[in-house]
């Protein structure tokens, strides 16, 4: 898909196949949005994943509703 494809491809989620994509190294950057809100438990944002990761913050946006975007490029 990746070899393919003309434009960015975006993953809008957490779990178990985001961490499935990070362990097999198909993850180019991260997006994290923080959202001034809780809502119940939750999902693992990696789900069960332990590997370690190295990441380059490329970009940080902070918005006026206190939600921040923080893009990371991930180094394998």
């Amino acid at each position: 898909m990746k070899k393919t494809s003309e434009t960015d491809i975006y993953l809008c989620g957490g779990g178990q196949f985001t961490g499935w994509l990070l362990e097999n190294e198909l993850i180019d950057k991260l997006k994290i949005k923080l959202n001034p809100l809780i809502l119940g438990n939750g999902i693992r944002l990696f789900g069960t994943s332990q590997k370690a990761y190295r990441l380059n913050r490329t970009e940080s946006k902070t918005y006026n509703d206190g939600l921040t975007t923080i893009t990371y490029e991930v180094l394998y």
